[in-house]
């Protein structure tokens, strides 16, 4: 068959179908499930370059659905992201958006759009880092996502933006004036924060935080000014509030801990004060 000649007319088949909304004849979808496993011989820098053709043309979403439907995998560990991901809100919500602006004429960030795709490998590896502050367990996860998928296809300067997406994540929590300036200058700013709002629609970030960065780029400097120092006390306030809850739990930790010392010791004493096996106990009759 002409799936023989090229296995990746299988993919071109599912992503045409996706963009112009045709449904695939079924002798022509029939063999691409038991087809696909030629797309073994493709060189994997091929196939990167088809799957992002898949998401970068604007029915991202249609053609994830129809490679559920027809079960057709790329194998690439790209793509396997993905198809676990599919079904989790901020995936969804990403590539939802990403079609939104190619319906829109509008144009993609490919960096984002990855950034995206493997933000949940990046929280996992966020939750492994023995970093010791949110900077620094930020850079090394964001290094060792991006050193993992950086032959998988994907231009040099796209994993650089995307780890840079990532990193300057944790950096929006900290909204002093000369933090929050320096942020709102940083060329990287609008992606940023765009990952941030969808983090925020999909439940992975505090909505709070996401109207915050919002009102604060559209306000003038004094306005930004007296945000941030109302920002700087409710911080100050949160903090002392965690510290005291952590103080809270150390005492109950220490309450609790004194307490089976006390038992132990009394179990040592009353042990002590009971007669050993060796020793007689005298009878009624002696």
């Amino acid at each position: 068959t002409r799936y023989r000649e090229d296995p990746v007319r299988i993919l071109r088949a599912i992503r045409i179908a996706a963009k112009l909304g045709f449904t695939i004849d079924e002798k022509t979808a029939a063999p691409m499930h038991y087809m696909q496993t030629l797309l073994l011989s493709v060189p994997s820098a091929r196939l990167a370059d088809e799957f992002s053709k898949m998401v970068l043309s604007g029915s991202a979403v249609a053609c994830m659905e129809l490679m559920n439907r027809y079960d057709i995998s790329i194998p690439i560990p790209l793509f396997d992201v993905l198809k676990r991901t599919f079904g989790l809100p901020f995936v969804r919500k990403g590539l939802e958006r990403c079609d939104a602006r190619v319906a829109l004429g509008k144009s993609i960030s490919t960096s984002f759009l990855f950034a995206v795709l493997l933000w949940h490998e990046m929280k996992e590896e966020v939750a492994k880092s023995t970093g010791k502050t949110p900077g620094q367990i930020y850079e090394e996860a964001a290094k060792k996502v991006a050193d993992s998928y950086r032959w998988d296809g994907l231009q040099s300067r796209y994993v650089s933006d995307m780890a840079i997406i990532w990193k300057l994540q944790p950096r929006f929590l900290v909204r002093s004036r000369r933090a929050a300036m320096k942020l709102l200058q940083h060329p990287r700013f609008r992606a940023t924060y765009d990952f941030l709002l969808l983090r925020a629609s999909s439940g992975d970030a505090s909505h709070e935080l996401a109207d915050w960065w919002t009102a604060y780029e559209g306000a003038t400097d004094e306005e930004r000014l007296e945000m941030s120092k109302e920002a700087e006390q409710q911080d100050r306030k949160e903090r002392e509030r965690l510290r005291q809850e952590r103080d809270a739990e150390g005492k109950e930790e220490g309450a609790e801990k004194d307490k089976k010392k006390r038992l132990r010791r009394r179990k040592k004493r009353f042990d002590r004060s009971k007669p050993s096996k060796s020793e007689k106990v005298p009878s009624d009759k002696e």
